[in-house]
């Protein structure tokens, strides 16, 4: 298959779907995100997206949901971990990202 009908085959899958205006890359990321906050090992996911070392593969597609943040501490709330590291920094970081 050239690009071109790849491309239009994306288009059209798109348009079906009701997901027009992302790319493949947008697809990507947020299955590695959805892996990674289903506990899937870094390892293995960027074994799944063909990479060979995780570091890159971890910085560039790897985004924890400002969702998860909230939920993470509010069970350390309930455990009596206030404020045990700085959990708002680590949010606004990831968010940036």
């Amino acid at each position: 298959m050239s690009y071109t009908e790849a491309a239009k085959s994306f288009k059209r899958i798109q348009k079906q779907c009701g997901v027009e205006g992302y790319t493949a890359h947008d697809f990507r990321d947020t299955c590695a995100t959805e892996w990674r906050e289903s506990r899937i090992s870094i390892d293995l996911i960027a074994r799944l997206l063909g990479y060979k070392k995780t570091d890159v593969m971890e910085q560039r597609y790897v985004k924890y949901r400002p969702e998860l943040f909230n939920e993470i501490k509010e069970k350390m709330d309930v455990y009596g971990i206030e404020n045990g590291t700085n959990l708002k920094a680590l949010q606004d970081e990831a968010i940036k990202q």
